[in-house]
């Protein structure tokens, strides 16, 4: 009976698993037997079939084959004997054959013979794993700070695993965390947005390992942030200058942080507390402190203001400046000017040019403001900052002209102002020359001497006078000595210092080469 046993249960093997390894052994050929109550775990996967054949050996010879027949909690368990004969020594390994896959596998552990020995139960069946599961995921930091960017590296991913030594990482996406935060490549684990504007000091994320043998470990980690950004000091030059009455929208102030970063960026809000009693007159528009209201030098000339800033970190610092008001105080430049008569219409007359004490950077207009002795305005216009001519200018008809304007800068303040325009005659030798034709030097003060009227215009003239018998008796040229330029000087006496007689005398009135002219008479009348 005992020999029919064993060929039908050798029989029965090759029939089951005809298309399996040749995994087969004769029972009786061996002496002991211990037996091992096992569940198959292949690539992390508890099985729940029962087609998976588990072979034991030792020294590459099968010493038992069973496969998962018996259904404990939702597993089939295998119950393996193995045959020795020895009682105790042997190492036996053990292997898997998945007939869905047509793959054998090694299961990692051994394990050593003892006679009659029950390894693992039922409840507790003994683990055939084809690998191991991984253990534990490491990270090399937990702490993060504000100041790292996007795209940094925040940390090395590493894996425990008895068996495997060859992982890949992902994020396991899960709404209770902060996924969006990170990206991982290869074995690190990077940032996926800047921090620094961020409110959030706790961030969360759950990675997974995988041994590529289809093992895989979860494990959540958490991140602390700590805010390593420098918070901000104060204002550049915290006090600033503006003129009274600026218009409303006009730039009070540049606000720029002190802050160690370099790189920081920063908001401004006006806020309550010591020293805002000016925040009222003004707004806050990105990083410039802006007019607000008018502002009038006699009612207040110091405006505290209190600021509060914060960099992108959202530290914040609260200071107190003071805008500081100038009076309006400014004056049209060198005032007075002169001009040659008959000028074109259109000529410029005077640039207007205003001298700001208080405020160099307004700007200007000029209009026409009649007053007490002003008389020839209508003689002008404004064109811009030019004051042009506007009708013929006539030296004999005034040779000065009274003009007074008023000049209004960008605030709407205005100021008014007199100046002189003088008028300059000009040399026009189509006319007589303006001298008296009378000489009585007699001592009077009165026709003591030939007088050209604007003789100073007449630079390179020189004069010749002559008797009525047609000799020269006085010349006055500045060809080769400026000091014998005419100049008002002619008292009847001739070069030689011989005094005239009475009567009429002839003068030739001539640039040096003679290309402009007068001539005419003078009549001597010695006391």
């Amino acid at each position: 009976m005992r020999n029919i046993f064993l060929l039908t249960f050798t029989t029965f093997i090759f029939n089951a698993y005809s298309a399996t390894p040749n995994w087969s052994l004769n029972p009786a050929s061996f002496q002991f037997q211990m037996t091992v109550s096992s569940r198959v775990s292949i690539r992390c996967n508890d099985l729940n079939n029962r087609t998976v054949l588990v072979g034991a050996f030792v020294n590459g010879v099968c010493r038992g084959l069973d496969s998962n027949h018996v259904l404990v909690s939702g597993y089939y368990n295998t119950y393996i004997t193995v045959y020795s004969d020895v009682q105790t020594g042997e190492n036996v390994v053990f292997k898997l054959y998945d007939p869905s896959t047509d793959i054998i596998y090694d299961v990692l552990d051994t394990i050593t013979f003892e006679n009659n020995k029950n390894i693992s139960s039922s409840v507790y069946p003994y683990l055939f794993m084809s690998n191991y599961r991984p253990e534990l995921i490491s990270l090399s930091q937990d702490k993060l700070y504000k100041t790292l960017k996007k795209d940094t590296k925040i940390a090395d991913l590493s894996t425990i695993d008895k068996y495997n030594n060859t992982f890949t990482y992902s994020i396991v996406s899960n709404t209770n965390n902060n996924d969006s935060y990170f990206y991982i490549t290869g074995n690190s684990l990077y940032l996926n947005k800047d921090l620094i504007a961020d409110t959030i000091t706790k961030l969360k994320v759950l990675i997974q390992t995988d041994d590529m043998n289809g093992c895989t470990y979860d494990s959540l980690f958490k991140f602390t942030i700590l805010n390593d950004d420098p918070p901000p000091t104060g204002l550049v030059a915290n006090d600033s200058i503006i003129v009274e009455h600026m218009p409303i929208g006009t730039l009070a102030k540049k606000l720029i942080a002190i802050d160690l970063s370099p790189t920081d960026q920063f908001t401004y809000e006006l806020v309550p507390g010591p020293g805002s009693e000016g925040n009222s007159k003004f707004q806050i528009n990105g990083d410039q402190l802006v007019v607000n209201s008018d502002l009038e030098y006699d009612v207040a000339r110091v405006y505290p203001i209190r600021i509060k800033i914060t960099d992108i970190a959202k530290n914040s610092k609260e200071v107190s400046i003071s805008i500081v008001l100038k009076e309006i105080v400014y004056y049209l430049k060198t005032t007075d000017s002169s001009i040659n008569e008959h000028v074109e219409i259109g000529t410029v007359a005077k640039v207007l040019e205003v001298q700001d004490v208080a405020y160099g950077g307004s700007q200007y207009t000029f209009s026409f403001k009649n007053g007490t002795g002003v008389n020839d305005n209508f003689r002008y216009i404004i064109n811009g900052n030019k004051l042009l001519v506007n009708t013929d200018i006539e030296y004999d008809s005034s040779d000065v002209h009274s003009i007074q304007i008023q000049i209004t800068n960008s605030a709407g303040n205005h100021i008014e102002q007199s100046f002189k325009i003088k008028i300059k005659e000009i040399i026009n030798t189509n006319l007589p020359l303006k001298a008296n034709n009378l000489v009585t030097p007699n001592g009077d003060g009165i026709n003591d001497v030939f007088e050209i009227f604007n003789n100073e215009m007449y630079g390179d003239f020189k004069l010749t006078i002559f008797d009525d018998n047609g000799y020269e008796t006085n010349t006055f040229n500045n060809e080769h000595n400026t000091l014998n330029k005419y100049s008002n000087t002619w008292n009847g006496t001739s070069d030689k210092g011989i005094k005239l007689s009475t009567g009429v005398y002839y003068y030739y009135f001539s640039t040096l080469n003679g290309d402009r002219f007068f001539k005419g008479s003078i009549y001597l009348l010695q006391p």
